[in-house]
């Protein structure tokens, strides 16, 4: 119900032996679950491959409903799908 304030040792061992880490919101990347993410690995001197898949830091001027929106800042799930292949492939 809520994420602040991050326990990032928690989150640490949760990755564990992961190959990757991958964080996904609806939201901008500036600030995101992404970044307090990323903030947590670099504190930790985690080495793991990590990408965030967000919306860029960037206005919109045009309206539409959620899928409209999704499909315009890469976060439907054909984008979500291809874009986590492609990191996920590239390690």
């Amino acid at each position: 119900h809520r994420i602040k304030p991050l326990n990032g040792p928690l989150l640490v061992a949760s990755i564990g032996t992961a190959r990757v880490v991958l964080t996904l919101e609806d939201n901008v990347m500036t600030g995101g679950i992404g970044s307090m993410v990323g903030t947590v690995l670099c504190e930790h001197g985690s080495a793991i491959p990590f990408k965030r898949i967000a919306i860029d830091d960037q206005y919109c001027f045009r309206y539409g409903d959620r899928e409209w929106m999704y499909a315009s800042y890469g976060l439907d799930p054909d984008s979500v799908q291809r874009l986590t292949r492609e990191f996920v492939a590239g390690r």
